[in-house]
C-alpha cells in the first residue's frame, strides 16, 4: 500500500469510527427520553378502571356437580390507624373495581358469594373479604386473579392494603352450605341464610354501580381516586341512612307476613 492509499484508509477509517459514535449517542438519547417519559408516567400512577355490570356477576344457583364444594374467603387486610375511624370506601374500592370482576370472569363455577365488611381493635382488625361457595380450584383461581389485579399492587405499594389472604371455612358440620353461617342459628336459617346474604351483597354492590352513574368517572390516579371513591362510600351511606328503614327492613318484614321479632336491646338508665 503508498503512502496515499495509506492516508486515504486512515481517513476511512476514522470517519467511520466517527460515524459509529454517532449513532450511538443518537441510541443513547433516545434511551435516555424514553427513561424520562416513564419517570414521568410512573410519577402519576394511572389505573385503568373496571366496569362490570351487575348482571354480569354469578346468580344464585348451584348446579348438579360431583365437586366437593365449600366455602372459601379471600380477605383484604387494609390497614387502619387505629386513632382514627376506619376508611369503610376502600372496602368499597376493592368490591367494585377488585371483586366484582374477578367474580364475573368465574361466573358459571360460583354457586353463591357474599361480601362480609368488619374493622375491630382486635388482632384482625380491618377486614373486607368475598366468601364463595366453589371447589379449592376455582377458589384458587379466584385469589390468583385478585392477587394479580393492578388496583391491588397499587393499594398494597401504597400502604393501603397490608396483603391479601385465601382461607377454606371451617366447617360447622353438615350441610356443607351452611358452613359459613352462624353456628348458634337454628339449622334452617344457617342452611337458608347464604342465599339472602348473597341478595344482600347484591343490592348493595348495584347500588354502588348507580351511584357511580350519577357520578361518571374519567381518568383517576392516586389520591383523586380514592377520594372518588370516599364520595360513592358516602352517598351509599346516606341512602341506607334515609330509606333503609323503608325500601329495606319494612318491605323485608312484608316478606315474613308483617309478623313481629323480638328486638334485644340494652338501654342504660339513671335514677
Amino acid at each position: 500500500m503508498d503512502k496515499r492509499h495509506a492516508i486515504d484508509h486512515v481517513e476511512w477509517t476514522r470517519r467511520r469510527a466517527a460515524g459509529r459514535t454517532r449513532g450511538s449517542r443518537i441510541v443513547t438519547r433516545v434511551l435516555c427520553i424514553a427513561a424520562l417519559l416513564l419517570l414521568a408516567l410512573s410519577a402519576c400512577t394511572r389505573i385503568d378502571l373496571a366496569r362490570t355490570p351487575p348482571e354480569d356477576l354469578p346468580t344464585a344457583a348451584l348446579a348438579a356437580t360431583d365437586r366437593d364444594d365449600g366455602w372459601w374467603s379471600v380477605a383484604f387486610h387494609v390497614a387502619w390507624d387505629r386513632e382514627k375511624s376506619p376508611d369503610w370506601a376502600l372496602d368499597t374500592l376493592l368490591a367494585d373495581q377488585v371483586c366484582a370482576p374477578a367474580l364475573a370472569a368465574l361466573r358459571p363455577r360460583i354457586g353463591l358469594w357474599r361480601f362480609h365488611r368488619r374493622a375491630a381493635h382486635d388482632d384482625a382488625g380491618h377486614r373486607f373479604s368475598v366468601l364463595v361457595y366453589t371447589d379449592e380450584t376455582t377458589a384458587a383461581s379466584l385469589y390468583g386473579r385478585v392477587l394479580s389485579n393492578p388496583m391491588v399492587l397499587w393499594l398494597e405499594d401504597e400502604g393501603h392494603v397490608d396483603g391479601v389472604s385465601l382461607e377454606r371455612v371451617a366447617a360447622a358440620g353438615p350441610p356443607a352450605i351452611a358452613e359459613s353461617s352462624d353456628a348458634n342459628w337454628p339449622t334452617e336459617i344457617q342452611a337458608s341464610w347464604p342465599w339472602y346474604i348473597m341478595g344482600v351483597s347484591q343490592t348493595w354492590l348495584a347500588l354502588v354501580h348507580q351511584v357511580k352513574a350519577e357520578r361518571p368517572v374519567g381518568d383517576l390516579s392516586g389520591d383523586t381516586l380514592l377520594d372518588y371513591y370516599r364520595e360513592v362510600n358516602d352517598r351509599v351511606t346516606a341512602l341506607w341512612r334515609d330509606y333503609g328503614q323503608h325500601v329495606y327492613l319494612h318491605h323485608l318484614n312484608a316478606l315474613f307476613g308483617y309478623a313481629p321479632l323480638v328486638i334485644r336491646e340494652t338501654n342504660l338508665k339513671r335514677f
